[in-house]
């Protein structure tokens, strides 16, 4: 992937509607059975740090107990019944560029202990090298 959404993924580029669609997707996290059974506790903090013309910096952590079963069948990792063990990922910053009200591009910046490598590895589950 080239780092570009889908030409329909619409948001207006501002600190409180950002924060607004993150606050509505850690709510939805929180309550969708289909994804997130696995990590029944997430607790996911994003904060927009600024916004700049077309960019908005962001940072986002999560932390979680692998309670559930994992379904990562998309990932061709089968789906990993419940470890009981916790993750607590570091901070990562995102930058988000905006264009006529549209984001076209989310860069997380590459952090060690953090993402789908943390939320996965710190756990005992077995991260894929390719």
């Amino acid at each position: 992937m080239d780092g570009s959404l889908k030409p329909d993924f619409f948001i207006t580029c501002s600190r409180d509607s950002v924060t607004a669609f993150f606050t509505a997707f850690q709510s939805t996290c929180r309550s969708c059975p289909s994804r997130f059974i696995a990590f029944q506790d997430l607790d996911y903090h994003f904060k927009v740090i600024s916004s700049d013309d077309d960019v908005v910096k962001t940072t986002s952590q999560l932390s979680g107990t692998h309670r559930g079963t994992f379904d990562l069948t998309n990932m061709k990792m089968g789906v990993i019944p419940a470890t009981n063990k916790s993750f607590d990922a570091r901070l990562e910053k995102t930058r988000i560029m905006v264009k006529e009200n549209k984001i076209t591009s989310w860069v997380v910046e590459p952090t060690e202990g953090a993402g789908l490598k943390a939320i996965l590895g710190q756990p005992g589950i077995a991260v894929p090298t390719r």
